[in-house]
């Protein structure tokens, strides 16, 4: 069955791309930075089963209580570590970035690492900490697509100077990964445009590395 994908990035500064994915009319959004007025038409037009926030920074999440009010029965999964950051501005980032402190209120649903099913949808969680202690990407096997957060980019990876981030972590998560990518796999990330897994082993330094090593 055909995945469309829409992908909502024309939002204000410090906010992420916003990934509609659809089937049969059928919609998981992944992230939910800002509540565009696109993103609401294009809402309008499916049923929305689910959201994935792939990580708890401010950018991917400050729209969540507002889509909550629309959709008040939503279902919301999250990788739910010890640490908190949908109501810790400190570590969600909004107060170092000069914005107004972003608190979550919305109630989550804990997303274990392995295979799952969301209305239409089949798909892998892979923790891929190191960015943020809570990163995790979401692979969708049939599809060959993989949503990587602020994870990995198409030439670089997150940044991992910023609280919970560990560059032992990073590095771990990209082994981990390793294994998934292939020449057609599509790569999608919260900043940046798509990519491929033949570019990013020749264009990405971090895979390059790993590549290069033997485990």
């Amino acid at each position: 069955m055909f995945m469309e994908i829409k992908v909502f990035k024309k939002f204000p500064l410090f906010s992420a791309q916003s990934y509609l994915l659809i089937k049969n009319d059928k919609a998981l959004l992944i992230d939910c930075g800002y509540l565009s007025d696109e993103l609401l038409e294009a809402l309008n037009r499916v049923t929305l089963c689910g959201l994935i926030i792939t990580h708890g920074h401010f950018d991917h999440i400050r729209g969540i209580d507002n889509l909550k009010k629309l959709y008040p029965d939503l279902k919301i999964f999250y990788n739910q570590t010890n640490t908190d950051f949908l109501s810790n501005p400190i570590n969600n980032c909004s107060r170092f970035a000069n914005q107004n402190d972003v608190i979550i209120n919305a109630k989550t649903i804990s997303l274990s690492e392995g295979v799952h099913s969301v209305g239409e949808f089949d798909f892998e969680v892979i923790y891929t900490p190191g960015h943020t202690k809570d990163s995790m990407s979401i692979l969708f096997p049939k599809e060959n697509v993989i949503f990587t957060g602020d994870f990995l980019f198409p030439r670089t990876v997150g940044r991992y100077d910023l609280p919970t981030s560990s560059i032992s972590d990073l590095e771990k998560s990209l082994k981990k990964i390793k294994p998934y990518i292939n020449d057609e796999l599509t790569i999608y990330c919260g900043h940046d445009q798509a990519t491929n897994g033949k570019r990013i082993c020749h264009e990405n330094r971090y895979i390059i590395d790993i590549f290069n090593k033997t485990f």
